[in-house]
This record gives C-alpha cells, sequence and structure tokens, in this order.
C-alpha cells in the first residue's frame, strides 16, 4: 500500500452508484413474449456472482449471443472491492456489446501529504485528475485497449445527457464518450466507449494538518463494437442490451452489507491508531484469514431473521392450499402445488412433478424454494 497520510476514514456509499455493469431498472421485462428489437429476438440471460452464489443481473440479449462475464470481490480493496466485467457477442460476426471495470481513482491535497503517481491503494489508482474527455482517452488507450496495433482515435465528445439516459444524478456525473477504430482478424472494427466522469472531493483533518482526497475515475463504462460501416445499423440493438440490464435486489443488498463490513473493519484498525498503510496491510491479513466466515456470518445472519412460523400460520396455509417457502433471494412467499423455484427477480414456477426441473430448458438459473419451518 502507498498512500502516505495517516488516517483515513472510508466512506461506505450506496452500491448502485458503483457497480462497474449499468445497475438499471427497465420497464422492458420478459412477460408477454420476447421482445424484437430490428428483427431480432431476446431472451434473458444471468451474470452470477458466484463468490456470493447469487445473480447479479439479469440483462436481456439477443438470442444465440454468447455471454461472458468475471465478477471478483477483492476485499482488502476497501474502496472499491468488486471488478466486474462482460461480453455480449455474437458468434457468427464480429459484433459485441462490453462492460468494463470502474477506472477509480485518487490524488491526495496538502501541505504534508505524497503522492506517487502510478500506484494502487485499496483498489483506487494514484493519478491526477483530468479533464472528462481526456480521462475517457487514457483509460481507452492506457486501460481497456492498451497496446492494439494500429488503434486510432476517431473522435472524443462531452455528452450531457448520458447521466440521465442511465438514470444517475448529472449533477454527480458528467457523460463522455470516446470512437476508435482498429484492425482485427483482418477487418477495421470500430468501438464507440461511453461513460460517467465522476469528481469528488473529500476533506478531513489529521495529525498532519487538513488533507483533501480527491477521488475522481470513470464508472458505467460500456461499448459497441462493429466491423467498419456497420455500427449505426445496430446501434439501437446495443443501446436494448445495455438498457435492459436489471439488477438482482437480493445481490445489491447483500453486496452493499459486504462493503459496510469491511469499510467498518478498516475503519476500527484506524481507531486502534494504525496509520492508513498499516490499517489496510491489518485488514488484509484479517480477512485473508476470516473471509469465509465473513460471508458465513452474513448468510447466519440472514437465516435468523427469519422468523419461525407458528401452527396456526401453517394451518391457514392448508386452508387455502398454498405453502409459505423461502426464497433464498427475496425471502418468503407463498405458492401453489408440490415443487417450487424462483428465478430471483420475482418470478416463480410451480409443479407438482417431483421430476420437473426449469434450468433443463432455460438459460435463466432457478432455484429450487424450500417449505418455511
Amino acid at each position: 500500500m502507498s498512500r502516505s497520510f495517516p488516517l483515513r476514514t472510508v466512506r461506505v456509499v450506496q452500491i448502485a452508484a458503483t457497480t462497474a455493469l449499468l445497475v438499471l431498472s427497465s420497464a422492458c421485462g420478459a412477460k408477454g413474449g420476447p421482445p424484437v428489437v430490428d428483427g431480432q429476438k431476446f431472451v434473458v440471460r444471468t451474470i452470477d456472482d458466484r463468490q456470493l452464489g447469487m445473480p447479479y443481473v439479469a440483462i436481456q440479449v439477443p438470442q444465440g449471443w454468447n455471454v461472458t462475464s468475471d465478477m471478483r470481490w477483492q476485499y482488502p480493496d476497501v474502496s472499491n472491492p468488486l471488478t466486474i466485467s462482460a461480453q455480449i457477442s455474437d458468434p457468427a460476426k464480429p459484433e459485441s456489446v462490453l462492460f468494463f471495470p470502474k477506472a477509480a481513482c485518487y490524488w491526495l491535497q496538502g501541505a504534508a501529504v505524497r503522492n506517487r503517481p502510478g500506484s494502487r491503494a485499496l483498489g483506487q489508482m494514484n493519478v491526477a485528475p483530468m479533464q472528462p474527455t481526456e480521462a475517457i482517452r487514457q483509460a481507452v488507450l492506457k486501460i481497456y485497449r492498451a497496446n492494439v496495433p494500429g488503434l486510432q482515435v476517431v473522435g472524443v465528445r462531452e455528452l450531457p445527457g448520458l447521466a440521465t439516459m442511465l438514470k444517475m444524478d448529472p449533477s454527480q456525473y458528467h457523460g463522455v464518450g470516446l470512437k476508435v477504430s482498429y484492425p482485427e482478424n483482418g477487418v477495421t472494427m470500430e468501438e464507440e466507449f461511453y461513460a460517467l466522469y465522476y469528481y469528488v472531493p473529500l476533506g478531513y483533518d489529521g495529525p498532519q494538518g487538513h488533507t483533501v482526497e480527491l477521488d475522481w475515475g470513470l464508472d458505467f463504462v460500456h461499448s459497441f463494437k462493429a466491423p467498419q460501416g456497420t455500427l449505426d445499423q445496430h446501434r439501437d440493438l446495443f443501446a436494448y442490451v445495455v438498457h435492459s440490464v436489471r439488477v438482482n435486489p437480493a445481490w445489491m443488498a447483500r453486496a452493499q452489507q459486504i462493503r459496510k463490513a469491511i469499510g467498518d473493519q478498516f475503519n476500527r484498525n484506524l481507531a486502534q491508531g494504525y496509520a492508513s498503510i498499516q490499517a489496510a496491510a491489518q485488514l488484509s491479513r484479517q480477512l485473508s484469514a476470516n473471509s469465509d466466515a465473513l460471508i458465513a456470518s452474513m448468510d447466519s445472519q440472514r437465516a435468523a431473521s427469519q422468523q419461525q412460523r407458528s401452527s396456526n400460520d401453517k394451518f391457514d396455509d392448508y386452508i387455502r392450499g398454498v405453502d409459505t417457502v423461502n426464497d433464498p433471494y427475496t425471502g418468503t412467499s407463498q405458492q401453489t402445488g408440490t415443487y417450487h423455484w424462483t428465478d430471483g427477480y420475482g418470478n416463480y414456477q410451480n409443479s407438482n412433478d417431483s421430476n420437473f426441473d426449469p434450468n433443463r430448458s432455460s438459460t435463466i438459473t432457478w432455484t429450487q424454494m424450500t417449505p418455511v419451518n
């Protein structure tokens, strides 16, 4: 760890504003049959957080397209513990929608602070703030498309309406876009990048005096990619994929719980007299030894919060012909039939057939629910 200032209290923010994939509520549901955009049918797919063991988002993708993703929790990176990337691509043609990890940076101001440009600490890069258009230019050239032979920047511009379009606060986020071209497998590709720039000064006082930490970077980074001359005709289809993303509320609550837990532990380390670098190192040691215990503790707390049901409750279920079952994502629900399945987003399938398994014919992950005791 490279920060030289003595104290820093980590602020836990709402995870909805800090994830790399677009966490949007969409009116484009799966009910009423699959939607069709530009003649292309769409299907619902899920992206799973394997570390937490639950779906992260549901997303509508063109039928037959591939979905690949990578989600990683690095608990010691308390300021930015989660990195997420995903690619939705046509297996028959070089066309895709891509989501990229957040470019999270920080810069220190104050008489006694010392920056180390290019270093990393707590999941953020130590880089001096840039203007929004320069930030996306540097991010593409040095992070997202680093060392791509023949890459050329076609144009870069500000996008004042992007934050509103992505249902984010335009007073806190500044939309930017950049277009590049480059050869790939003998084909000249065009790729348009979109992102929201943020800049948040955080001031605090410590033994060395007043310090200001400038947290800044790019969030909600995504791109549209297609052979040169064809991107424009597919933009509506690509945009539909982006706006269809629907976050799992249970994942949101769980992720925020984790962020709060690791932030609180980091702050407790600071309160015990550690400097920021030592507090981060101590957090890393604690989590390396106890990360499984941390998740297990949260699971037990969630299980304990489910109240035992009385005999009268169970009798009432029997009279009405329903089962009260545990939905591992959203709590309890009442269902008819004998066997019950949930997709984690409020959709259920019920059957009296013990051999029924909706996962056999679905691209969505279904979880079987158990009765509430």
